[in-house]
């Protein structure tokens, strides 16, 4: 099985080509090692780093301006609030369960992107996943984000539980995905997801051992995960070693790495646009990967380039996705009803000119029967 990793989230329409403006999202992974707890200096630093304020001065705002933040090592729901308020002010904060007398996994969700669902599931080790179903406003479905932290060590029993947490966790995946998910609590299993990603801190260091096979081949009941990965320029020694310059992998080492993002089949399909099943550097670049590091002089952290070294032992990854609006999703509020037609009936006739707003599906300026042909083809759509 090729080894592949999705880094944008690109959800492409059946229905019908559309000119709608695309929902951007950044998501971005982030192993706190408790850097948004109240001490100043890593708090401060992450700060820099994650926040949606401009905090560096004059010109463009360098944070990275998030949307979808999953955090490990987290410490009270407090404190993630104190940051939120402070560096992140209007999203939402979301701490799992602490089960092990040390950190949890957590989250920053931007404030309207609506939480359908936020769970935990346990697993043989130390710290529940979270699982995350957002409706992303006029996204053609839900988005599902899986988020754990693996058992760290290498003595004893520690890569056996990190085995059995990835077979645990690819159990889960592999049923959400073929037997659907209870998202309104009503005991039917109505939704049944195709974009998904599986985010988090894996604690696996090298490449030769099997805990990420299991993501990406199945577990132990016998299901595909859907899930997929590659392992690209963000290490020493890996497929581009020569573009690494001065990344920040983790605090120790440019030879380990432990953030991993995993993406499903559909995401992967429409990410690779040349269809040879393989993530080349240029698709890559183009879908926005970064691995967060001194490379840019800290621009991705308003200007403090020690932003990822002080507030955490893991370089933080960041996703850039853009998710087409429905077709005929003309005021962007998730579905085609009404509103849409008679928004585009409005403006029927229209030569020259028309935009995505007025009814313009096809992109040709103009808003007249394929355009009417396009909205009504969906009409009833709702996430």
């Amino acid at each position: 099985m090729n080894r592949r990793l999705v880094t944008c989230l690109s959800i492409l329409s059946v229905a019908a080509a559309s000119a709608a403006a695309d929902v951007p999202l950044r998501i971005v992974t982030f192993n706190t090692y408790q850097g948004i707890d109240n001490s100043s200096a890593d708090r401060a630093a992450s700060g820099n780093l994650l926040t949606s304020l401009d905090l560096d001065g004059p010109g463009p705002n360098t944070s990275l301006m998030p949307d979808v933040v999953c955090l490990q090592e987290t410490t009270s729901l407090a404190d993630l609030e104190d940051f939120r308020d402070d560096f992140l002010p209007g999203y939402q904060a979301l701490k799992g369960p602490t089960t092990d007398g040390f950190y949890s996994n957590g989250f920053f969700v931007r404030g309207d992107l609506d939480i359908l669902k936020f769970d935990e599931f346990g697993t043989p080790g130390p710290r529940p996943v979270l699982r995350l179903i957002l409706n992303v406003p006029a996204a053609p479905e839900f988005l599902v984000v899986y988020n754990a932290h693996f058992k760290a060590g290498q003595t004893g029993g520690d890569p056996d539980t990190r085995r059995a947490e990835a077979n645990a966790i690819a159990n889960r995946v592999s049923v959400d995905r073929e037997f659907g998910i209870d998202v309104d609590g009503n005991g039917s299993k109505e939704f049944f997801p195709t974009y998904y990603f599986f985010v988090g801190d894996l604690n696996q260091d090298d490449f030769e051992d099997d805990v990420i096979d299991t993501l990406l081949e199945g577990g132990s009941n016998g299901l595909p995960t859907g899930l997929n990965d590659v392992r690209v320029e963000t290490l020493y020694g890996a497929q581009f070693p020569t573009f690494l310059g001065n990344t920040f992998s983790t605090r120790y080492s440019l030879s380990r790495r432990y953030d991993y993002i995993l993406a499903s089949d559909e995401i992967f399909a429409y990410f690779n646009t040349n269809g040879d099943e393989v993530v080349d550097q240029d698709e890559l670049n183009a879908a926005g990967f970064a691995y967060i590091s001194g490379d840019d002089g800290g621009l991705q952290a308003s200007g403090d380039i020690d932003a990822t070294t002080v507030a955490s032992d893991h370089a933080p990854v960041v996703v850039d996705c853009s998710i087409p609006s429905i077709p005929g999703d003309l005021d962007g509020d998730g579905d085609v009803d009404l509103a849409d037609l008679a928004a585009l009936l409005a403006n029927y006739g229209t030569t020259g000119g028309a935009g995505p707003g007025d009814g313009d599906l096809d992109g040709d300026g103009d808003v007249d029967l394929s355009d009417l042909a396009a909205l009504l083809a969906n009409y009833g759509i709702e996430p």
